[in-house]
């Protein structure tokens, strides 16, 4: 929820406007990120001492066992370091790519470790294992080069597609996937609906559009 709402923000308000509220959003996104943590590290003691039960072991004081592991958990978790934290969950990926998109339809998404300061105990920027990003999300079908419709996404490779134009070039046959570089065959049967690239795509296509039409008004201006 949190994510879509971040989104939508971006998607239609102007990137400096949108700073505040998507930094609060932010803040919110971190929290429960946080809570998640705290919920499993309960989880995983209330597991543990489950399967000493079961294992017929002897648990004395198992309510103060309990929260001595519980609490030992959550300080090791609050001790990591804000991207040991988030530059790895993938929910908080999610977000950010979510906010990105938005705003930079046509340039890949840096890094998280680049939205998120160096602090200590912290590995370089340099190594591979947080180095997430650098991927542009296309909202472009490879059938029609228009934003897509009713998309539908190949299991095989992933690539996407307006539903309609699939069906149209695909005719009940197996064929090269459209998308440009890829050497898969698909069929429809190796595609499924994609309800949530669908939105995604919605947004980005009326995002294009007020640019278009703020181009569009400037042009006059100047002309004017």
């Amino acid at each position: 929820m949190v994510q879509g709402i971040a989104a939508a923000i971006a998607e239609s308000t102007d990137e400096a406007d949108a700073d505040q509220p998507i930094a609060r959003l932010d803040e919110i996104m971190r929290e429960l990120i946080d809570l998640g943590a705290e919920m499993q590290a309960n989880a995983s003691v209330i597991d543990n001492l489950k399967q000493m039960v079961a294992r017929g072991e002897r648990i004395d004081n198992v309510v103060d066992r309990y929260q001595d592991e519980a609490r030992a958990k959550k300080e090791a978790y609050h001790g990591k370091s804000t991207r040991q934290k988030y530059a790895k969950h993938d929910a908080y990926m999610e977000f950010k790519s979510g906010i990105w998109q938005m705003q930079h339809p046509d340039a890949a998404m840096p890094p998280l470790t680049n939205f998120i300061p160096k602090e200590d105990g912290d590995k370089s920027d340099d190594d591979d294992d947080l180095e997430i990003g650098g991927q542009i999300q296309d909202f472009k079908c490879p059938i029609t080069l228009t934003p897509l419709v009713d998309p539908l996404t190949s299991m095989l490779c992933g690539h996407s597609y307006d539903a309609n134009a699939l069906r149209s070039m695909l005719r009940g046959d197996i064929k090269d996937c459209p998308a440009s570089g890829c050497r898969k065959k698909i069929s429809i049967a190796d595609c499924k609906a994609d309800p949530e690239l669908a939105k995604k795509a919605k947004s980005y296509a009326r995002r294009i559009a007020r640019q278009e039409e703020d181009e569009h008004s400037e042009a006059e201006e100047v002309i004017e």
